[in-house]
């Protein structure tokens, strides 16, 4: 519908302009003299040009965007170059250019890039933009649209054209020190300053080979009796090695989630530990706890794409997801909002080998409120410590012990 109404004010507007145009053509012929002639004559090149602009052939119009930097670091720069491809050189005075925007730059509150370009007999016309201070996210710009018009926009014409480009930017990260905490077995939980690995030399039991466990692990003598790979599993008091559970529920604090998460993954596998991540956005996602620089872009590249669009509420994933539960190590949770149901599934849910710790991410203006102190007082009943974390103190979240 709106495009037929389109073409019937496009279709009165040429009419309009040639009735204009033909009236000026008879007062000419039929009053005679000087007045009427010059009327005539200063019309007619602006006529020519609307019937220029009414045969133009647009459909082979050619535009290339160029994006300088396809992995962009969130808070940076991304510029862009859009280049315009006419078919021949020729009197068009201007164009204009429109960049269609992502949707998500859209709900941000950005407006697509638009700009007159000048095409006075030139072939190629090029025009660079930036966006400034660009957020987490997956971007993809779709299509062009080139308008071309007469003067008074009596005839105008377009044109869609598809461009698809995109660009990921990955979570900003603090440079965070990140401190091991200790299990439940003797202290309780408390930070330490030096790297403790699990002692190897100690088995405790065996159990089924687990993703993340590593090769040396594999007791061959049980995996042969009993046909399945079997993993040795060790006394630990201190690991460097952790599990972060992602609380993806839609939030306003979302991507302070994220940007903490990233950082604590940094930090861990900069001082030599592993770390694992589990989401649970419209689908389950799951990265086993492991080192190295692989497996650490693939879980910076989810986290560049992770939205709050969880539709399943968070203390029932930790209830029915066994995943979360396969490693006996130190789990971090973190969420935006402390919950009772969330508080009571992990306590209920997470072996006690493991410590718990659950990290609540507020903006710098958000206060804790009284029922943020009644949610604490349940975890430590339940044996989850909490830390509330506001942006600002993202680099020293682990030093100078773990309180609130």
């Amino acid at each position: 519908m709106k495009a037929v109404n389109r073409h019937v004010i496009a279709g009165a507007k040429i009419i309009g302009f040639l009735l204009l145009f033909f009236a000026a053509f008879s007062y000419g012929m039929f009053q005679g003299g000087f007045v009427s002639w010059f009327l005539f004559f200063s019309i007619l090149p602006f006529a020519l040009y609307a019937l220029f602009i009414l045969f133009y052939p647009v459909q082979k119009i050619q535009v290339m965007r160029e994006i300088a930097k396809t992995d962009v670091s969130e808070g940076e720069t991304v510029r862009m170059k859009m280049t315009v491809r006419l078919p021949f050189r020729s009197p068009l005075f201007f164009l204009t250019l429109l960049d269609e925007m992502p949707e998500k730059l859209a709900k941000r509150g950005r407006t697509p890039y638009k700009t007159l370009l000048f095409a006075f007999f030139k072939k190629e016309l090029a025009v660079q933009y930036a966006i400034p201070n660009i957020t987490r996210g997956e971007y993809v710009f779709p299509a062009v649209r080139i308008y071309v018009a007469d003067w008074f926009g009596f005839v105008e014409k377009s044109r869609r054209i598809p461009c698809e480009d995109s660009f990921l930017v990955y979570p900003a990260v603090v440079d965070m020190v990140y401190r091991p905490f200790e299990n439940y077995f003797d202290q309780g939980m408390a930070t330490v300053r030096d790297q403790v690995k699990r002692d190897s030399t100690m088995a405790v039991q065996l159990r089924d080979y687990q993703p993340g466990d590593r090769f040396s692990w594999i007791h061959w003598k049980a995996t042969a009796r009993r046909n399945e790979l079997m993993t040795k599993e060790f006394e630990q008091r201190q690991t460097n090695d952790i599990m972060i559970v992602l609380d993806c529920s839609p939030s306003g604090t979302f991507d302070l989630a994220v940007k903490f998460t990233a950082s604590l993954i940094q930090a861990v596998i900069k001082k030599g530990g592993q770390a694992g991540l589990y989401a649970c956005e419209k689908e389950r996602h799951y990265f086993p706890v492991q080192g190295g620089v692989f497996h650490k872009q693939a879980m910076f590249y989810f986290l560049a794409k992770v939205e709050d669009e969880s539709a399943i509420p968070w203390h029932k994933q930790i209830e029915n997801d066994p995943v979360i539960f396969l490693q006996n190590i130190n789990k971090i949770f973190v969420t935006t909002a402390l919950r009772e149901e969330d508080i009571e599934a992990i306590g209920k849910n997470v072996s006690p080998r493991g410590a718990k710790l659950l990290v609540c991410v507020k903006g710098n203006d958000e206060q804790i409120s009284p029922g943020d102190t009644k949610m604490m007082n349940l975890a430590k009943n339940r044996g989850i410590f909490v830390k509330i974390l506001r942006e600002e103190n993202f680099a020293n979240a682990f030093g100078g012990g773990m309180d609130r």
